[in-house]
């Protein structure tokens, strides 16, 4: 007898201790008979989820307080639990009493309660978590259109820089476009270049990939130098090395550009007194960067160089030693962006007093880019 109480008095304990936690839980828990598919609990929590009362949940079935789609949904998921013992919803829509919209996590299994099966639904709430979730990729992308729209600031004074030059020799000289006219095409070659900044920023907005094609560097890389032969100063030599049957890549040429330009900036801004700036283009493989064959385009210069903490920050955003110079500390970052945006990667060297070389590597254009290519421009 006194083992009877004892094991009966365990029972009642558990029992209390079972309803205590289904009370407080701050999931809701619905109880549901496995045969009639129709509650029979409901804890507090999923009554102010839902704003029904409970007597109002008792009896009803999942699709008619909002939970599943419909009777059809209802039956199905039932089905998928009598086979499998349990089942998980993510993301499912739910529908309140008064009509507002929510979105939960739910989870069903099924157990037996004194001899009988019983169906447990947790329910948990996820509209906050959502939200938040949604908040933060849209200011991630506004931080990134910023930090885009401030890079085409920076790159835009580049390229004025170029034609504010050569409108200032014009203007010193007389307009005559048989003499001048190398000035005139520069001109507007910058010119172009920034309306097609802009486009790209504006595409990025958008949310839409940037057209890319098949690029030739052998071409498109004499043209970059002689443009910032004509507008760096006359202190600072400039050569380029170009590898012969150089292979192309799957670019955009204007994208390409401005990162080179950012480097060339940067490498004229470590050399005030004058220096040496190379660009050199040779084909490589690197299998250890998970890359294969590629392009490498160095630009390496004779300037001030860098330290070790400078060089571990150069690629972060705002980040400058050129502060009274009215540096942004966007260049580097979003030459970054440009060659990982394209499947490339950044390596740099740099000693102190010694000179700074920066390396792109650029998948070469595969077989199969031409039909990426069409994609890409949609």
């Amino acid at each position: 007898m006194t083992e009877r109480l004892e094991s009966q008095k365990r029972l009642r304990f558990s029992e209390l201790r079972y309803r205590r936690l289904f009370e407080v839980a701050r999931d809701g828990v619905l109880i549901l008979d496995s045969v009639s598919r129709k509650i029979t609990d409901a804890n507090p929590f999923i009554t102010e989820l839902l704003g029904y009362a409970r007597e109002e949940l008792l009896g009803k079935e999942l699709w008619q307080i909002g939970l599943l789609k419909d009777e059809q949904a209802s039956h199905a998921a039932f089905r998928e639990l009598q086979q499998q013992g349990l089942i998980r919803y993510e993301d499912l829509p739910l529908q309140t009493k008064s009509g507002e919209k929510r979105e939960v996590e739910m989870v069903a299994n099924l157990y037996e309660e004194d001899g009988k099966r019983v169906i447990q639904y947790n329910i948990r709430d996820i509209t906050e978590r959502k939200q938040a979730e949604e908040a933060l990729r849209r200011a991630q992308k506004m931080e990134s259109v910023g930090t885009l729209a401030s890079g085409v600031a920076h790159d835009f004074n580049n390229l004025l820089a170029i034609v504010m030059a050569h409108a200032a020799e014009l203007k010193n000289h007389g307009l005559k476009a048989e003499e001048f006219s190398e000035s005139i095409d520069a001109i507007l070659a910058a010119s172009q270049q920034g309306a097609a900044v802009v486009r790209e920023l504006q595409t990025f907005a958008r949310n839409v990939s940037v057209s890319r094609s098949s690029v030739e560097l052998a071409e498109l890389l004499p043209e970059f130098t002689r443009m910032i032969e004509r507008t760096f100063p006359r202190t600072i030599e400039i050569e380029l090395n170009l590898q012969p049957d150089l292979p192309a890549i799957q670019a955009n040429a204007t994208q390409i550009q401005q990162a080179l330009l950012n480097l060339c900036v940067n490498s004229r801004d470590a050399m005030p007194e004058g220096g040496k700036l190379a660009i050199c283009v040779a084909r490589e493989t690197r299998s250890e960067a998970g890359m294969g064959d590629c392009v490498r385009i160095s630009v390496a210069d004779t300037g001030v160089g860098m330290d070790n903490e400078v060089r571990t920050r150069i690629f972060d955003p705002f980040f400058t030693t050129k502060e009274k110079q009215g540096g942004t500390g966007l260049g580097l970052a979003v030459t970054y962006g440009i060659v990982r945006d394209h499947g490339g990667f950044l390596e740099v060297e740099s000693a102190k007093d010694k000179g700074t070389e920066f390396r792109l590597y650029l998948p070469v254009r595969s077989e199969n880019a031409s039909m990426k290519e069409g994609e890409l421009g949609q």
